[in-house]
């Protein structure tokens, strides 16, 4: 009876290790495509004259590759240049495995 129970102690400890050095791998992955993706937007090619925020639906496909399915803005100008720095633009291998479906906001500021 104590062998059973120090093993599902030991199995405890095990997964619960598992489990966390999981999310820390997560959260770094996250860090990176969020630089990625703002390193790809720098340098707007249009004047910001008021700071605007969008929200842009992304997928991440097997290729490793940025693919930008919606823009929500009434602003053309701002869709056009979001797609462009980011349709099909490849990314780190951090992302790898089945297709992921991701809202990021992105912020333009203007310089005042």
């Amino acid at each position: 009876m104590k062998t059973l129970k120090t093993s599902l102690l030991a199995l405890a400890l095990v997964v619960s290790t598992v489990v966390s050095a999981t999310n820390v791998k997560k959260e770094n992955s996250e860090i990176s495509l969020t630089k990625e993706i703002s390193s790809l937007l720098e340098d707007p090619n249009f004047y910001v004259n008021d700071d605007i925020i969008v929200n842009v639906d992304i997928m991440l496909n097997k290729a490793h590759e940025i693919v930008v399915l919606t823009v929500d803005t009434p602003n053309e100008e701002v869709e056009s240049f979001i797609k462009n720095r980011l349709n099909y633009r490849s990314i780190s291998d951090l992302y790898a495995g089945q297709p992921k479906q991701l809202n990021v906001p992105v912020r333009f500021t203007s310089k005042k």
